[in-house]
């Protein structure tokens, strides 16, 4: 199998309350156009198995069907800078792609682009809009001390470690070359975009 450089850890944030969704995200069913189904979690992780040499689950239940190493959130409650925190002290490779439960349409081919930016940068980080997708991003194991001093500070947001490290942003022109679609970054909060994904998946709705 093929492998970006550096090697990788993939981490699932599935530990959210989805109370958007008011129901948990994690296990909402899909159907491929193959006809197979299943849930949005087992999609993310079967993604990240193509192209990640080791798959986390960071928080909630145990999961079926998800062959992934499943990590308890060691902050629960503190969101989801908490869970970054410990997919990092949980990861077995230096890098890890972080990604949310509840992005259905995150690309392999996206996941490398991000890797190939990594050299020496502490983190690489998409900024589409203004807005950082910090949930779709990938991040040096030696974050962790950067962000271990913003949550013991009181501050929870996840870039708010950004300025203590070597950050990599990738602008919103670079980050439509890495994913053409525009959807790898995608995820879902509330049960009409959740029908629109499960639609686009189906591919019943282009």
């Amino acid at each position: 199998m093929n492998r970006p450089t550096p090697c990788l850890t993939g981490a699932i944030l599935a530990g959210g309350r989805s109370t958007r969704m008011g129901r948990d995200k994690a296990e909402l069913m899909l159907t491929l156009p193959s006809g197979e189904r299943l849930t949005m979690l087992q999609l993310v992780n079967r993604t990240l198995e193509s192209v990640c040499d080791e798959t986390l689950v960071v928080g909630g239940p145990a999961r079926a069907g998800v062959n992934a190493r499943r990590i308890p959130d060691r902050f629960p409650g503190a969101g989801p800078l908490a869970g970054i925190l410990s997919a990092l002290l949980a990861a077995s490779s230096e890098h890890v792609f972080v990604v949310a439960c509840d992005m259905p349409f995150v690309d392999s081919q996206a996941i490398k682009g991000l890797a190939a930016l990594m050299d020496d940068h502490d983190a690489v980080v998409p900024r589409i809009q203004g807005r950082f997708e910090t949930l779709h991003a990938i991040y040096k194991t030696d974050c962790a001390a950067a962000i271990r001093e913003v949550l013991d500070a009181g501050d929870r947001r996840v870039r708010s470690f950004f300025s203590l490290i070597n950050l990599r942003v990738v602008t919103e022109q670079e980050f439509a070359l890495i994913d053409p679609s525009g959807r790898s970054s995608m995820n879902v909060n509330y049960p009409e975009e959740f029908e629109s994904a499960a639609d686009r998946l189906r591919g019943t709705n282009d």
